[in-house]
């Protein structure tokens, strides 16, 4: 199996983490936002909760959140809006390996992920983010120690989650993946 990968940067992103917390993906069940949106407003800490994407739950989320959440809608390239995100929060009910994941690490974003799918194999509880089980709206707590730690922890934070998808899920060890697979196949150069 070759595991997804992304585009990443030969250098750690510097400077420090935005207190924004975003929600990047298909507003949909599975992907949790009903859950994010509860986290805003059980949060405690002073940060800026912001989805990107569209999707059926849309219309319900605004109505009901609009005052805690900004809702971006559909943005075709997050490359732009990495910056502006300093914790990507996955509530995910279901996942497989989400490329948000990747890019917000890729990014020296940290991610705070629900324990499903892949998410275990890539986030590292405390380094590189943080796990929780699934629908555990306590996982608030993660989020209120981000934003409480990020200003002396947020330098270690981004290198952490540059450097595990540089590692791992890089293009450069994507693509050893893929031709290792095809050696192995009995493809020939």
């Amino acid at each position: 199996m070759i595991a997804n990968f992304v585009a990443t940067p030969s250098e750690p992103p510097a400077g420090p983490l935005p207190s924004t917390v975003g929600f990047v993906g298909r507003l949909s069940h599975e992907k949790g936002p009903d859950l994010f949106c509860e986290s805003a407003v059980r949060s405690a800490g002073d940060v800026t909760w912001r989805t990107y994407g569209d999707g059926p739950m849309r219309s319900a989320l605004e109505s009901a959140f609009n005052q805690n959440v900004e809702f971006r809608g559909f943005v075709s390239n997050m490359a732009s809006s990495w910056g502006d995100i300093g914790l990507l929060l996955m509530p995910s009910r279901a996942e497989g390996l989400p490329m948000a994941a990747l890019e917000a690490l890729a990014a020296g974003v940290p991610v705070a992920a629900a324990r499903v799918g892949a998410l275990p194999d890539v986030i590292r509880h405390g380094e590189n983010g943080w796990l929780f089980e699934p629908g555990d709206l306590n996982a608030i707590q993660m989020v209120d120690e981000w934003s409480r730690d990020k200003a002396a922890r947020g330098r270690l934070w981004r290198t952490a989650a540059w450097r595990s998808v540089r590692e791992r899920f890089s293009v450069e060890a994507g693509v050893e993946q893929t031709l290792n697979a095809y050696r192995e196949a009995g493809f020939k150069r």
